[in-house]
């Protein structure tokens, strides 16, 4: 029995360590905040923006979609975005820029 609750302990104590790590992982990725055009949507999580002549996907969050779905294609926008380290770009909040 105590075996048993000795091995518990141990893998939560271990399960909260990785959560820990990916937190401070996400936490490390690079922003981004750039102007360019919203292309559009690729498909229901991803988008295009042409930023500096280079078309970019970026992928959005379940509660960023309903927010690109509404902007026109061929948009001047702002986004601001977080690279992995798998170089995919993760959207955090992206608005119209009438500046462009």
């Amino acid at each position: 029995m105590r075996q048993t609750v000795l091995l518990l302990f141990g893998v939560l104590m271990l399960a909260g360590c990785g959560a820990a790590a990916s937190a401070n992982q996400a936490d490390s990725s690079p922003k981004f905040t750039q102007e360019g055009k919203y292309i559009g949507a690729a498909d229901r999580h991803t988008i295009a923006v042409n930023i500096d002549g280079e078309e970019k996907m970026i992928e959005v969050p379940k509660n960023k979609r309903a927010e690109c779905e509404s902007l026109p294609d061929y948009t001047k926008v702002q986004v601001k975005y977080t690279k992995d380290d798998n170089g995919t770009l993760k959207l955090e909040d992206i608005k119209e820029n009438e500046n462009l």
